[in-house]
């Protein structure tokens, strides 16, 4: 694993800083909540688990609680496209300028499902509008496009082309080839040549709301829901929340100080590294939907129905495509549960894709610092008392 980031911060913290990093990974290929159990609220039956029906709010069918693959939140398509295909000025139009009118807010979500970053030609379009290339150097010969060099030992280029900029129409020079030339290289040129499986969302309006998906002439799309499930996990050996890393305010402090909250204790490094790596435990255990007989995640053991402190948590579990507001929705959820005192904690994990090409530039709000969330690496918001969390990340690799 790469190397593990704490930080301790309030949602309210003008500075905080889980906006940016939810924004800044565009596509999510999993998200899990976990939420602990009272002591007496039993292992199984439909009514112990929390209604998570408005833990992802951008959604477009009902996000039921059944433990059914497949059930669930709906909202993304999987579509064959070339990258002519994702150039074609209709679908551009469409899906990333909103129209001729331009009437009202628009964003694509596209990212190749079908190749290695590390050794392939792959693609994606942004919500920004931007086309992330990642290029093998005889593909980005024959497109004719700049890019940089890749940084991870390869010769491949890395291009970036904003397709949202409003010079970005017929009679710009720099368009005209490039999409003369998507049109024109073969398969021997490059894998982009080719129809390719595609993950794909589109939002419209204000409020992101999810949109169908009008594919370019010959282009197979079919949507798919996201893939739900839940279930309870025994343990014996739950670390403690770190709440203590977020309690209470130092006496006389401003929100606006950047150290405006209790400092951890001593041992805060090895009390954070344990509780990420319980947690990384529960994520591999119990995903195949409600569980009669919990499975354990108790150093071993197989069974803790004979010890004397055995206690339960439940997962949720949501995989496929979904977007940062989707993310940012399932944060929210769980800071109302511990806000209004329905648990003393809850804790939400994001996973993304290990051949995103768009991880290697995400930049902040507002510009500076150029930071980003590689591939398929987590990040982790435990939620605590006081409307306040403990961020885990990891630095891209």
């Amino acid at each position: 694993m790469a190397g593990l980031r704490a930080k301790s911060s309030a949602f309210e913290h003008p500075k905080a800083p889980h906006h940016d990093v939810l924004l800044g990974r565009h596509f999510t290929s999993a998200v899990q909540i976990v939420l602990p159990r009272a002591a007496d609220c039993g292992t199984t039956g439909e009514r112990e688990f929390v209604d998570v029906a408005g833990a992802l709010e951008n959604t477009t069918c009902d996000a039921s609680t059944s433990d059914r693959d497949g059930d669930g939140t709906s909202g993304f398509y999987v579509a064959r496209l070339s990258l002519a295909d994702l150039l074609e000025p209709g679908f551009l139009e469409t899906h990333v300028r909103g129209g001729a009118a331009c009437t009202q807010k628009t964003k694509l979500y596209a990212l190749c499902a079908d190749g290695r970053i590390e050794t392939d030609d792959v693609a994606c379009v942004t919500p920004a509008g931007q086309l992330c290339l990642s290029l093998t150097p005889r593909a980005y010969t024959r497109l004719g496009i700049s890019g940089i060099s890749s940084d991870d030992g390869t010769p491949k280029r890395r291009c970036l082309v904003n397709l949202a900029k409003k010079n970005f129409q017929p009679g710009n020079p720099f368009r005209d080839r490039l999409i003369g030339n998507a049109a024109r290289v073969s398969k021997t040129d490059t894998a982009l040549a080719v129809k390719r499986k595609y993950l794909v969302m589109h939002t419209s309006g204000g409020d992101d709301t999810l949109t169908p998906v009008s594919s370019p002439e010959g282009c197979e799309v079919t949507a798919h829901c996201l893939k739900y499930k839940r279930s309870v996990v025994a343990t014996s050996d739950a670390p403690g929340a770190p709440v203590s890393f977020f309690s209470k305010k130092k006496s006389g402090s401003n929100d606006d100080e950047d150290d405006a909250y209790a400092s951890p204790t001593e041992n805060a490094a090895e009390s954070l590294s344990l509780f990420h790596e319980w947690l990384g435990k529960l994520s591999s255990v119990g995903n195949s939907g409600t569980q009669t007989s919990p499975p354990c995640v108790c150093g071993g053991e197989k069974d803790v129905s004979d010890r004397d402190d055995p206690s339960f948590v439940e997962k949720h579990r949501w995989s496929g495509f979904m977007n940062p507001n989707q993310t940012r929705s399932a944060l929210s959820f769980c800071r109302a549960l511990v806000k209004d005192g329905t648990f003393p904690w809850a804790a939400v994990t994001t996973w993304g894709f290990p051949d995103d090409p768009s991880r290697f530039a995400v930049p902040l709000n507002g510009g500076g610092e150029v930071t980003a969330i590689g591939g398929a690496e987590h990040v982790t918001f435990v939620v605590v008392p006081g409307d306040g969390y403990v961020m885990y990340t990891q630095p891209g690799r």
